[in-house]
């Protein structure tokens, strides 16, 4: 595991991560239209830090349900528009946004909250239809034995960050396995 949350530090793991959240944030809505680069890179690498440390600790994961007058999961779930809405934002956010609430009841009644599940289920449903056109994808996620292909293309966010988002791809932070379970789950609730 390259990436191990200490469970006796959770509450420093979720205060550091949160506390990288805020200043990314508020560099993004202080910049305006003129977007700082060096934010969305921080944004970006937050979210992929918090689903990979949900992904290695269940307390860490169960953790981003709390704390002060917005927790973790709130400050995801009410990102900017473009998160919820371009391809190339959808795909930093939700595969996080599935480790985040992967049997984790808590999390899905946070996120049931603040934002309509129907997006994250297209979202898996999408995973699902594109790993069964493509079964020579490579394999990925923590403990998969299946792999998934990733949604994401080559070209930047449209902020000039400079490289590609294939280490955000949801293969990444989830498993074949773990996207199968999500999407039966999602379709329950949404239908």
């Amino acid at each position: 595991d390259f990436l191990v949350v200490d469970e006796v530090n959770v509450q420093l793991w979720r205060w550091v991560c949160s506390s990288l959240l805020d200043a990314a944030l508020f560099e993004i809505n202080e910049e305006g239209n003129n977007r700082s680069t060096e934010a969305y890179v921080l944004l970006h690498e937050v979210i992929l830090l918090l689903g990979l440390a949900a992904a290695s600790s269940r307390s860490f994961q169960a953790s981003l349900a709390l704390g002060g007058s917005e927790t973790v999961l709130q400050k995801l779930a009410a990102l900017p528009i473009q998160y919820f809405s371009d391809k190339r934002y959808v795909d930093i956010l939700f595969p996080t946004l599935l480790v985040l609430i992967y049997d984790c009841e808590r999390n899905l009644n946070v996120l049931q909250t603040e934002m309509s599940l129907d997006p994250l289920s297209r979202f898996v449903s999408e995973c699902l239809d594109d790993a069964t056109r493509h079964p020579d994808v490579k394999k990925g996620g923590k403990g998969s034995t299946n792999g998934i292909v990733a949604l994401n293309n080559n070209s930047n966010n449209g902020t000039d960050i400079g490289g590609t988002f294939d280490r955000y791809a949801v293969h990444f932070r989830c498993s074949l396995d773990q996207i199968k379970s999500q999407a039966k789950f999602l379709q329950s609730l949404v239908s």
